[in-house]
This record gives structure tokens, C-alpha cells and sequence, in this order.
């Protein structure tokens, strides 16, 4: 390419492009990388083309059962082959119910692609209520899947507890993680479901394969819709997803939330602890008040923040708010430490809303919380680091454009 012997660069290009042992990571950073060299050498950037990466699907589909049988779910398996090569499919993130879910991994699995499982809860437990009942065949066709999966997430990694919500949650987990998957590749995500048309299910009507297809369609993005019977069906058909999760009365609910400390707090002197409180904790509480009822709970305990918000979209903003409003303290002209700085680690997951009696107020308590608290402590102050899981339901609700 430096050459300009375009012909040449071409071959090497297929080549590289064909070798046994690559992966879509590597394809994407090579691409990104050579994209920079035909700008730089007038050599068109339609070369490397040949390096775009395989495509990423989301998918789902019905379990074994009153609307799925046995039998649809083995005459499905070459109507998917065919799909995921069209497309040429080398990434999937969903679940692994019984039925379709599996069929899918297993065609994922047969053409080599990376297998990225996400589960709404402990794996035993998932395992007995969404694969046994189908028979012990479907349990053996989930371990072999679990065993060559890529990876595996877990939207808790505790038990239902009846929470029947989590099942939507690990669907809008599994969307947002492909929609990452695609945008770090610089490739296409894809809808691959296996839906008969009818409404959601559950006790609540919240959870489901035609919640999964209405909220990516939602997104706007391509999907591959099939019944059943093999027959393509409109995405379009599915249900508008809701404005809010649903929750049950004492369960656990889907909460973001944003741990915080200011970096060098323990080096301040006693007389700088007055100013600290006004200035520094009182530019917090100014900015949180921006953020009215969508604050559920708040928290601070010396330089310590804890701050309980309803969705992450709405505790993304407030992070980058709180550390404006930090970051334009003149803390010189406030004899404070220069070295003072927020640092904000956020998460999204299932809490339990409960009555503190020490507090004397509803407080929201679960493993969640200590996993937030975990990530504030490797987080540089200034900045804001967030888990995959807050992350990607940002993205399940907002996905970036795909750079050409």
C-alpha cells in the first residue's frame, strides 16, 4: 500500500482475510488501522474492504412448548444455517432456553463463530426451569453450548427469586452487548428470532420473544424474523416496548447507580473540612437537585457518594454533570488541595428496595451495590467508568451509528 501497488495489497489483504486463524477483533483493528494509511497515501479506502469483519447477531426465540414443538424446532436448524451465512454471522449474543435459542447456538457453534452467552441468573437454576422441562436431550444440548460458548454474563448471579423481570433485563443486557460487540468491530448487528407472532409472556406480559423483537426493531436495526414454520414474519408486528421495567411488590428493581469519592480527601486539614463541605459536597447536591425524582437515593459518608438513579441514561448524565461541576471548582482561590478529584464508577442491575431500620427510610440493598462499589477505587479522578451491563443498556436504549 505504501507502494501504491494497489494489485499487490489487494492479494495480501484476501490472504490475511482467509487465514485459519483469525478473528473478528483482530480484522476490525487491522481495517481501522489501514484505513488511516490509504488516507495518508491517497490509495482508496474501499482496499480493505476485504477485512470487514463478520457480522453480529442478537438472537432469541421461543422455547420448547405450546408454540414451539419438537419437530418446528429441528426443521428451523437449515432455514438458520442459511441466514447466518448470508450474512456472514461470526458473533451471537443471546440466551439458552430450550427451543430456538439453542438451535441458534448451535448453528453460531458449527460455523465456528464466538459464542457470547447472557443468562438472567444463577446457571443451575436457569438450566431447571428453562431447559429440563423440555427433556434430558435439550439438557445435554446445553451443557455441550455452555461448554464451547465464548463467554458467559450473568444478569445476576444469584437466584430468581420469581423476579420475572430479569428475563426482559438479560434481553435488553444481550441487545446492548452486541450493539458494543458490532460498534468495536465497525460491523453490522443483526436481529436472528424465532417469534410466532403472538404477544409477550409471563405472569406480567413483560417478558418474551416478542418483547426481545419489538424493542430491537424499536432500534431501527436489520432483523431476521422467522415463525415457527420457517416463514418470514415483519418484525413491525411486535409489540412497542414500555416506558419502565416492570417490577413486583418486594422484588428486586432495576436501578443504575454511581459510586463516588474525591481523591486526596484524607489529606485535607481539619480547617479546609467547612470549605469542603460547602463547596465541594454542595456543588454536588446543586447538581443532583437538576435530576429531581429521578434520584431514588442518595448517600455520602465523609468524601463518600452513593446516589441510587432510575435508568442509565439518566445516570450517565448526571456522572458527566457531577464531574463538570467538579472540575470548574477554582479550588486554589478555595485554599484546597489542586489534587482534589471526583472519581464516579456506575452500574446497572437488579437491588432489593428495602426499609432501612437504621436509616429509617427505604434504601436499596443487593450484591449490585458492592459490585458499583468495586469500581470506584480503580477509577482515575476526573473520570467516570462504567460495567458492561450499564453500558449496554445505554446502548439498548440509544445505539451509535456504525462508522463506514
Amino acid at each position: 500500500m505504501i507502494e501504491g501497488d494497489e494489485a499487490a495489497a489487494a492479494d495480501a489483504l484476501a490472504q490475511a482475510r482467509s487465514a485459519a486463524d483469525v478473528k473478528p477483533d483482530a480484522l476490525a483493528a487491522t481495517r481501522k488501522q489501514l484505513r488511516l494509511l490509504c488516507a495518508a497515501t491517497g490509495v482508496p479506502a474501499s482496499l480493505v474492504d476485504v477485512l470487514r469483519p463478520v457480522s453480529v447477531i442478537h438472537f432469541a426465540g421461543h422455547m420448547i412448548g405450546p408454540r414451539l414443538s419438537e419437530a418446528q424446532a429441528a426443521t428451523l436448524a437449515p432455514r438458520i444455517d442459511a441466514l447466518l451465512s448470508q450474512h456472514d454471522v461470526g458473533v451471537g449474543f443471546g440466551s439458552l432456553a430450550s427451543g430456538a435459542d439453542i438451535v441458534i447456538a448451535e448453528a453460531l457453534l458449527k460455523r465456528g463463530a464466538d459464542l457470547e452467552l447472557v443468562f438472567p441468573f444463577r446457571l443451575d437454576e436457569f438450566r431447571d426451569i428453562s431447559v429440563r422441562p423440555a427433556g434430558g436431550s435439550w439438557v445435554q444440548r446445553f451443557e455441550s453450548c455452555v461448554r464451547q460458548a465464548r463467554s458467559k454474563t450473568f444478569a445476576t448471579d444469584d437466584s430468581y427469586l420469581g423476579d420475572e423481570y430479569l428475563f426482559t433485563y438479560t434481553s435488553g443486557l444481550g441487545i446492548g452487548l452486541s450493539l458494543q460487540r458490532a460498534q468495536s468491530l465497525d460491523t453490522e448487528a443483526r436481529l436472528l428470532a424465532v417469534w410466532d407472532g403472538g404477544g409477550p409472556g409471563g405472569q406480567s406480559g413483560g417478558a418474551g420473544t416478542a418483547v426481545n423483537v419489538g424493542l430491537w426493531h424499536s432500534l431501527g436495526l436489520p432483523a431476521d424474523v422467522l415463525t415457527p414454520g420457517g416463514e418470514i414474519i415483519d418484525p413491525a408486528l411486535a409489540p412497542a416496548p414500555g416506558s419502565a421495567w416492570v417490577e413486583a411488590p418486594r422484588g428486586r428493581v432495576l436501578r443504575a447507580m454511581l459510586f463516588g469519592d474525591i481523591k486526596g480527601f484524607s489529606k485535607l486539614r481539619e480547617k479546609q473540612l467547612p470549605v469542603f463541605v460547602d463547596e465541594i459536597l454542595g456543588a454536588i447536591a446543586r447538581t443532583l437537585e437538576h435530576y429531581g425524582p429521578s434520584i431514588n437515593f442518595r448517600n455520602t459518608w465523609g468524601d463518600g457518594l452513593y446516589v441510587v438513579i432510575k435508568d442509565s441514561e439518566t445516570a450517565a448524565d448526571c456522572a458527566l454533570e457531577l464531574q463538570r461541576a467538579i472540575s470548574q471548582l477554582a479550588l486554589a482561590r478555595l485554599d484546597l488541595p489542586p489534587m482534589l478529584g471526583l472519581r464516579l464508577g456506575g452500574h446497572f442491575g437488579p437491588v432489593f428496595h428495602l426499609y432501612d431500620p437504621v436509616l429509617k427510610q427505604m434504601a436499596f440493598m443487593g450484591s449490585h451495590v458492592s459490585r458499583t462499589a468495586r469500581i470506584e477505587p480503580v477509577t482515575p479522578e476526573g473520570t467516570v467508568y462504567v460495567t458492561d451491563a450499564f453500558r449496554g443498556l445505554m446502548d439498548r436504549a440509544k445505539p451509535e451509528p456504525r462508522a463506514e
